[in-house]
């Protein structure tokens, strides 16, 4: 045995238990009482949550943002704050140039992260254009290990017409892909961004006003009903409105292998935060929307009409953000740190009524990525035999978010002065202690491409996402 961490309170998507945990050569090798010898290396996690790794299923690293602008973290510096938010695996993304075959664009990828990372990766793919998306190029992108393509309905460059949609997903339903979509309708975008310009009207909180709820809700039906012929599993990232999550509700309801993430800055802000000078800080794709809509995405996360949280981290410097007309500001926001620890804090440990379980925080920040993008059974489950990526979290913890002590390149937050309750107190992937109270100990490098089968939970491990 390599080491034990022992005395714990073992949560895991169903369940909770009191248990040891026993890991040897990377992978949890018992979980329960058992004998090991004495000697073995053991972390006491007494009045501790024992929980399997977060797997943030959405990052952009090392990336550039709508308007050319460099992102805040490369993969060592984003991978890096993953570690001390208890993150173990993350899945970013592939953006083929123009011409350049998508698996092509993969290896150059995944040679971009290898030297770097200091957890566990794996990456999805941008579809540009349907021509490029043959049975051939398919085929390539499953050999790297890549069953997830990445598609939007806005940006110039990216945005994808209805039938070259509607082509994609047959042929992602032909060979088994995943669908991810950026649900924006364009041309609605685009109309309110000129329309804005042209009067003058260039302060941060017209973003919102110029990427309306209904410009979300149009392209989340749209998809919805191609994909009731094409028959794809379709998963639309960042949902923001209640009107687009009873969409997607109702159509998984009626049979469709359709799901939804949000992510934790939709969860705790309003569009009130995008008015005053510092209102660019906030400003992202799709941008904050109204209180009520904050509470249906709480109330899908907690009746499963909601099944992950990811971050969409995107950060830039704040140099970028501020003092600038809201169609200068590259869209995004920084949260791989603290996305854990926020979810945490405000949905298992909010004053008053709990909005979340500790095992429903498991299931939506690890279980189900790993189930739905075919990581599951190695990744996002404490059992024999799965990868030992864990995280040791005090509840009774509490502590105040300072962009000066995170460990990323961001050099501000979303979220300085929030109160979190609950801390993240030691990260472990495969075994190996990478973070440990307040101190990262892994290594640029020492993180694993992970390979991803075609598919996800359904095919490999049967049942639903909980």
């Amino acid at each position: 045995m390599d080491l034990v961490v022992k005395n714990g309170t073992v949560v895991t998507a169903t369940e909770m238990f009191q248990a040891d945990v026993g890991i040897e050569d990377g992978v949890v090798a018992c979980l329960g009482q058992f004998d090991y010898p004495s000697g073995t290396p053991a972390i006491d996690a007494a009045g501790r949550l024992v929980m399997p790794g977060v797997i943030d299923a959405h990052v952009h690293l090392e990336d550039v943002g709508d308007n050319g602008t460099p992102t805040a973290d490369d993969f060592a510096s984003g991978t890096r704050a993953a570690a001390a938010g208890g993150t173990t695996t993350v899945i970013d993304f592939v953006s083929p140039a123009p011409g350049q075959s998508p698996a092509e664009a993969a290896a150059l990828r995944r040679r971009q992260a290898e030297s770097k990372a200091v957890v566990d990766y794996a990456l999805h793919c941008c579809i540009p254009e349907a021509a490029r998306f043959t049975a051939e190029e398919a085929a390539r992108l499953l050999a790297e290990g890549i069953s997830s393509v990445k598609l939007f309905t806005v940006y110039a460059g990216l945005a994808l017409d209805t039938l070259s949609l509607y082509q994609i997903m047959l042929r992602a339903a032909e060979v088994g892909l995943t669908v991810s979509l950026h649900a924006e309708t364009g041309e609605i975008v685009e109309h309110y961004r000129r329309e804005f310009a042209a009067a003058g009207q260039k302060d941060p909180e017209y973003h919102a006003w110029s990427r309306p709820w209904f410009a979300e809700l149009e392209a989340v039906q749209r998809a919805l009903a191609l994909n009731a012929a094409a028959g794809a599993r379709l998963y639309f990232v960042h949902v923001t409105t209640r009107a687009a999550l009873e969409a997607i509700a109702r159509a998984r309801r009626e049979g469709q292998d359709v799901w939804a993430e949000t992510c934790p800055h939709y969860l705790l802000f309003n569009e009130s935060a995008l008015r005053g000078p510092d209102g660019g800080r906030y400003i992202m794709s799709p941008p904050l929307r109204r209180a009520e809509d904050l509470a249906a995405l709480w109330s899908g996360l907690a009746a499963e009409d909601i099944q992950v949280v990811a971050t969409d981290h995107c950060p830039f410097p704040l140099a970028t953000k501020v003092g600038r007309p809201f169609y200068e500001v590259p869209n995004g926001v920084g949260s791989i740190e603290l996305n854990f620890n926020l979810m945490l804090s405000e949905g298992v440990l909010a004053p008053g009524a709990a909005r979340l379980t500790p095992s429903r925080l498991a299931a939506v920040t690890s279980t189900n990525p790993a189930r739905f993008f075919g990581l599951y059974p190695k990744k996002g489950h404490l059992a024999p035999g799965a990868d030992a990526d864990l995280i040791i979290v005090d509840p009774l913890k509490t502590r105040t978010v300072r962009a000066a002590e995170l460990h990323g390149g961001e050099d501000h937050s979303i979220y300085e002065g929030l109160t979190l309750r609950g801390m993240v107190e030691t990260t472990i992937s495969r075994g190996e202690v990478i973070y440990d109270h307040g101190r990262v100990l892994g290594t640029p490098g020492r993180g694993r491409y992970v390979r991803r089968p075609v598919a996800g939970w359904d095919r490999a491990a049967g049942g639903t996402p909980v």
